[in-house]
């Protein structure tokens, strides 16, 4: 079993959730509402999230267990395939989770999401298809949930995104966070002060342009934050925690695994500080590691 532990840093108040690989096949709903899940349940109050990939004879899935209270497992969703790259938030009032992963269908690769709680899991529904990155989920403050998402058509890429709200968790139309046109390879988001931020890498010829985004009246607002000459995946990570934003990112790595995290904070509204670097030895240790041991340096005055 490989534990692999989060720290996404979206608030202190949250429910560690374990994915674990388990069960057989079944299949998403193809339909455009979230069928979602109260939370159940007083949250406990803990910091972190837990994410755990485990081999299991018996096939595919994915497995939420309550690890408080009586550590009871909830029932298994079974996918059509082996679920990757999961994301997981947690609404930081509430407890309420949501869980958006990749199911490969065919030769591409689709995004569906779950809501969750501490009893279990809600009808999972496929949000887009063609996903082709890591997806990013995030509760805004007003408990809506929004899915940031890279589409591939043909050569091109591009990032969206979707938001379900209450009443009736409809998903809204995609709407574009990068420009038609912009290599996208990796989006991930947050919420941050009471609005969502988005950071996503697009290549820009030999270089790596690191774009912040975040939503206004017409769309939204980006800005280049940084730029890298690293030709492998920049993987790129925004972060909030008392009060602070910032990102990092992957600046060089070797065929070995080891490398350079490179990380900025955002100073004022519109300024952000210098780039700095810390070096990791594999990617675990970058990770689960050095990224999670940027939050002191990341708060500190």
């Amino acid at each position: 079993m490989n534990r692999h532990t989060t720290h996404r840093n979206r608030s202190c108040s949250a429910l560690v959730f374990l994915l674990t690989i388990a069960g057989a096949a079944g299949s998403a709903q193809a339909e455009d509402v979230l069928p979602f899940l109260p939370p159940s349940g007083t949250p406990p109050r803990i910091q972190r999230l837990e994410i755990v990939d485990a081999p299991d004879p018996i096939g595919n899935g994915l497995t939420l267990r309550n690890t408080s209270g009586d550590r009871s497992d909830a029932p298994t969703y079974h996918p059509e395939s082996v679920p990757r790259a999961p994301d997981v938030a947690v609404d930081p009032l509430t407890g309420g989770a949501v869980v958006g992963w990749l199911e490969r269908v065919g030769e591409t690769d689709d995004l569906v999401v779950a809501s969750a709680n501490a009893s279990g899991w809600g009808a999972p529904c496929r949000v887009a298809r063609g996903a082709a990155s890591a997806p990013s989920v995030a509760f805004a403050p007003d408990g809506s949930v929004v899915a940031i998402y890279v589409l591939v058509s043909g050569a091109q890429t591009q990032a969206f995104a979707r938001t379900a709200s209450a009443p009736d968790w409809r998903w809204s139309l995609p709407e574009p966070v990068s420009l038609p046109g912009e290599q996208v390879s990796h989006v991930n988001a947050v919420i941050h002060a009471g609005q969502l931020h988005i950071v996503y890498s697009r290549r820009d010829g030999p270089a790596t342009s690191l774009v912040h985004a975040t939503p206004n009246a017409a769309g939204y607002d980006r800005s280049v934050v940084a730029t890298s000459s690293f030709a492998g995946g920049a993987l790129p990570q925004i972060h909030s925690h008392a009060g602070v934003l910032w990102i990092d990112w992957v600046d060089a790595e070797a065929p070995t695994g080891a490398g350079e995290l490179a990380w900025k904070r955002r100073d004022a509204p519109s300024t952000w500080g210098a780039t700095r670097y810390e070096p990791y030895a594999s990617p675990f240790d970058r990770d689960y590691h050095v990224r999670p041991g940027l939050r002191l340096q990341a708060i500190a005055p």
